[in-house]
């Protein structure tokens, strides 16, 4: 990796969300400093700062586009040793997008930054959405009506029901007669 680039770019610390496995801290016998990650999902911790608005790593100390240090280099995260400069032979979308973002030129060939792979999708998708409202017309001619339940029908009498006839109510006694 192109450390000169790097430390004077700093784009993709102030850019980027940093997650990994919380193993990669020294609280579990790893090197990053676990006071400098925050929770994130179970097992996983992140970089502080790189969940803000904007984001902007803990370690990250200096300018971004001028000058830059990581503060814990060496000791960072998987993620972070992973990325690599953006370069015409070997375009990364993450390293351009982060330049981008912050007015710096990208690296790679033309000048744009390419396209992350989640990205690229979505013009595949908005391609073919016409194609499914077309289809969805003939899809409701072949469906089935869908099903509707009846509700069950009342129960029986209980076990212990009821007489089947009330007693009869007597009739009011009447009042002789004052004659």
């Amino acid at each position: 990796m192109d450390q000169d680039v790097c430390r004077s770019c700093g784009a993709c610390c102030a850019h980027l969300r940093v997650g990994f496995a919380a193993w990669e801290t020294d609280a579990r016998r790893g090197t990053v400093p676990a006071a400098m990650t925050a929770p994130w999902i179970p097992n996983h911790v992140q970089m502080r700062g790189t969940r803000g608005e904007p984001p902007r790593c803990v370690a990250l100390e200096g300018v971004v586009g001028q000058r830059t240090t990581c503060t814990i280099h060496g000791r960072h995260p998987t993620p972070c040793k992973m990325m690599e400069p953006s370069t015409p032979e070997r375009p990364n979308p993450w390293c351009d997008e982060a330049r981008q973002a912050h007015g710096l030129p990208v690296l790679s060939e033309g000048g744009a930054a390419p396209k992350r792979k989640k990205a690229e999708k979505a013009p595949e998708k908005a391609e073919k959405a016409p194609e499914k409202a077309e289809k969805a017309p003939e899809k409701a001619e072949r469906a089935e009506p869908p099903k509707v339940e009846t509700p069950p029908e009342a129960p029986e009498a209980p076990a212990t029901a009821a007489p089947a006839e009330a007693p009869a109510a007597e009739a009011p006694k009447e009042a002789p007669e004052a004659g």
